[in-house]
């Protein structure tokens, strides 16, 4: 329990450094608070990275994921994108590979567990790199 709280405070600060690097992106973001079912889950906020004004205005971030047909375990970071945006997409993919293996249940814990990490990082990734979408 105590390692998906540390999962979840490294990924809200990883999303947090990312608004502070794009500061044109407008400040207030959408918090939904999730909770799973049990009693003792814990109560997770959900909350996206900022998309950049000048990624905004690529048709290929718009309209959905712009990398939906890849994994984000095969994926890589283009070749020609920022290096401060691939260093954050490699920690926050090696922290959610972390968390996942070290994850102490199974069953349905653990599948809720990775797929939130999977949508966080599916965010993460086409907030960063949706204007290289080939």
């Amino acid at each position: 329990m105590e390692q998906l709280r540390e999962a979840q405070a490294r990924l809200a600060k990883l999303q947090e450094d990312l608004a502070a690097q794009h500061p044109q992106q407008q400040k207030t973001q959408d918090k939904k608070p999730t909770q799973k079912p049990r009693d003792d889950a814990p109560l997770t906020t959900t909350r996206r990275p900022p998309l950049s004004e000048s990624l905004a205005s690529s048709s290929s971030c718009l309209g959905g994921d712009a990398f939906a047909s890849v994994s984000v375990s095969k994926w890589a970071p283009p070749s020609q994108a920022k290096l401060e945006d691939i260093q954050q997409w490699t920690a926050a993919k090696d922290e959610s590979d972390n968390a996942i293996r070290t994850f102490p249940r199974g069953g349905k814990d653990l599948r809720a567990f990775v797929h939130q990490q999977v949508t966080g990082l599916r965010l993460l990734r086409h907030n960063l790199f949706c204007a290289l979408a080939a």
